[in-house]
């Protein structure tokens, strides 16, 4: 009998459990998700020399700026510390910079560069000391520009702000571009040199392009036009804008370089360098010969008088290229996103050294109702047979007579799952809001035009960022509700107490789950959530129908399970219901000389026909 027992399937005990297992896996996808989502940043590092002593300046894990010995790469310092920090006359806070994108800058004693929590910070070179902090409504991509005393920062909230570097309050500004910036501002002094030793204040320009597609020119003191009209395409600018003479480069979305005449904004080339992919990287300026690094894998040579090709064919990586190339000591150095060095001749491209869901949720609906109509049976026969063997196949006869799948609740459920994490995916690649959730969706784009004028996606619905985190908590307190009423509209009435044990267990624990990977995740996975819990209750009063649907339930859910379906009318409750006498017992065996349960009640059913028939 025990051998029988282990072999014997138990779907109850099943059930039980692999609730539990899916929320499980769930909370262990979601962590996934949450680390995936999160900026990494590339910030390049800055090497100083002051006589004998070396330094250098990096962004190291967790978006913290450090001051390194470059030979022995001992750590002197690093900034944010893990305690508090005061920054100027501002109170002391814990900073978490998150990511640090734009290569630092370095003037005198200090040391300046901005963060993806949209501040830009000043530290005392010696010690990593916070000299002041000026906040932004935006991360920090891009680099900073120096003019003298003058900053110029460029921020995703799309306004170019201007802070006096050694006190770091607002000089000018800020100026609104209209779009995103994600690109390091160029400052153009070219005017400045040849107008001889009293150069007129407006002769500085500064070219700010932005992710809406524009490159405006602007003079630095004033913040005034200096083109008639800004250069204009129709995909984003992303790359850092390179003066080479008169040529101004700027690529980026559109998967083209434009050489720009940098006094009238105007294009100058006949037709603007294609790729396959987007242009992010800064291009390298070497004579008349521009290296452009592009996210096809590959390294374009063009000439930028007049935009033809250098080589006869692009140098390929196996992987994308976002760093800009170096020249050093005539070879063109290449690195690419999985680390690869290349060496290459600066004429010809070659290697010198080898390379290193809703109908899911009706049809969840309809199994559910079909269990709950076998529910009093699957109890007589839990009295009945005490085999759990013969209970099971029992079971299972009667879940193929009412065409029952024994998984058709729970099969959704994990459709919905799988839903869930691919929607989280998408959202990280088309609404992530950092820079590598674009380069991502760039490897996944298909070369069709609208796509590329398209991107970057807007981020925003009612007061959410898709792509971030709901600050309000408005959005994880729908999840948690819609959840909440869904499980309880999704209970089962006539349960053993096992089962209504473990529904009341999952009421309030998947709710709670739910409400905290909201937290975690980008908004639009919420959103996503509570429009398919709000589907759900139509989907619900569709299958269940009127009567049996309550909207008081749905609109103030009591704890506890969902009342049990009403009886029909004139029936009486099988507690109510009086002892007839030669009742078959509980376990289904016949008392002597008892008529088989059918002919009881084939006779009492002719009795009833005959006093119709009579009235």
């Amino acid at each position: 009998m025990p051998a029988r027992h282990s072999k014997g399937i138990h779907i109850r005990r099943t059930g039980k459990y692999l609730p539990l297992l899916l929320l499980l896996l769930l909370a262990v996808a979601a962590a996934g998700c949450r680390r995936a989502s999160k900026p990494q940043g590339w910030a390049p590092p800055v090497a100083v020399s002051e006589g004998a002593t070396k330094t250098l300046y990096a962004s190291i894990s967790n978006g913290k700026m450090a001051s390194l010995d470059p030979d022995t790469l001992a750590v002197n310092w690093t900034f944010p510390p893990d305690n508090e920090v005061q920054c100027g006359a501002k109170p002391p806070k814990k900073e978490n910079l998150e990511a640090i994108y734009g290569a630092p800058l370095v003037k005198d004693d200090s040391l300046y560069f901005g963060g993806y929590d949209g501040n830009i910070y000043a530290l005392k070179r010696a010690d990593g000391s916070c000299l002041w902090k000026f906040e932004t409504k935006g991360p920090i991509v891009g680099g900073l520009a120096l003019d003298g005393d003058t900053l110029y920062a460029g921020s995703d909230d799309g306004y170019l702000y201007v802070i006096d570097r050694l006190s770091g309050a607002s000089k000018n500004g800020p100026f609104d571009t209209g779009d995103s910036i994600w690109s390091t501002p160029l400052i153009d002094d070219t005017d400045c040199k040849s107008t001889g030793s009293t150069p007129r204040p407006d002769c500085k320009r500064i070219y700010v392009p932005n992710v809406g597609g524009k490159m405006l020119a602007l003079q630095t003191d004033t913040l005034h036009l200096a083109w008639s009209s800004p250069f204009q395409t129709g995909a984003g600018l992303i790359t850092d804008p390179v003066l080479a003479g008169d040529v101004l480069l700027i690529g980026g979305i559109g998967q083209k370089l434009f050489g720009v005449d940098a006094k009238t904004g105007k294009q100058l080339w006949e037709a603007p360098l294609g790729a396959g992919n987007w242009f992010w990287g800064k291009p390298l300026v070497n004579g008349t010969t521009a290296y452009v690094p592009n996210l096809d894998h590959k390294v374009y040579a063009v000439d930028v008088k007049t935009g033809k090709p250098v080589w006869d064919q692009p140098f390929e990586a196996s992987d994308v290229v976002r760093s800009s190339p170096v020249m050093l000591g005539g070879s063109l150095i290449v690195i690419d996103g999985n680390g690869n060095v290349y060496s290459l001749d600066p004429s010809t491209g070659k290697q010198k050294l080898p390379a290193p869901v809703v109908p899911f949720t009706i049809r969840q609906f309809e199994s559910m109702k079909k269990m709950q109509a076998v529910q009093p049976e699957l109890k007589e026969l839990e009295k009945k047979y005490k085999d759990p063997r013969r209970r099971q196949e029992e079971t299972m006869k009667i879940y193929k007579e009412m065409g029952i799948n024994p998984l058709g609740c729970v099969m959704p459920m994990i459709i919905q799952m799988v839903v869930f994490i691919a929607l989280y995916r998408a959202l990280v690649f088309t609404v992530g809001g950092n820079p590598e959730s674009l380069v991502g969706l760039s490897q996944r784009l298909y070369p069709v035009s609208v796509l590329k004028q398209s991107v970057p996606l807007n981020q925003h619905f009612l007061w959410l960022n898709l792509g971030q985190p709901d600050g309000t908590y408005v959005l994880p307190i729908l999840v948690a509700y819609f959840t909440y009423v869904q499980q309880k509209l999704s209970q089962t009435p006539n349960a053993t107490p096992q089962q209504l044990q473990q529904q009341q267990m999952m009421s309030w624990m998947l709710p709670l789950m739910l409400a905290w990977f909201t937290l975690a995740l980008p908004s639009g996975v919420g959103v996503y959530w509570v429009v398919t819990n709000v589907f759900s209750l139509f989907a619900s009063y569709y299958v269940y129908g009127r009567r049996a649907f309550s909207w008081r339930q749905v609109l103030l859910p009591l704890p506890g399970p969902g009342p049990a379906p009403a009886p029909a009318p004139g029936a009486k409750s099988e507690e109510a219901r009086p002892k007839i006498a030669n009742e078959p017992a509980s376990n289904g065996e016949q008392p002597d000389g008892a008529a088989p349960r059918d002919k009881v009640r084939a006779a009492h059913g002719k009795r009833r026909g005959k006093r119709k028939n009579r009235r």
